[in-house]
């Protein structure tokens, strides 16, 4: 589970880049956003 988080942070060092957000930039923050949740909920679930 340790490589969800670390795949996060580079695709967010990847968007910091840019100036200017295009819709490919705005769906890839939506599936960064939704796989950091699912992630949490898995982590949750099995404390």
């Amino acid at each position: 589970m340790k490589i969800i988080p670390l795949l996060f942070m580079i695709s967010l060092m990847g968007l910091s880049a840019c100036e200017e957000k295009g819709p490919a930039e705005r769906m890839g923050e939506d599936i960064d956003d939704a796989v950091e949740e699912v992630s949490d909920a898995v982590q949750d679930a099995t404390n």
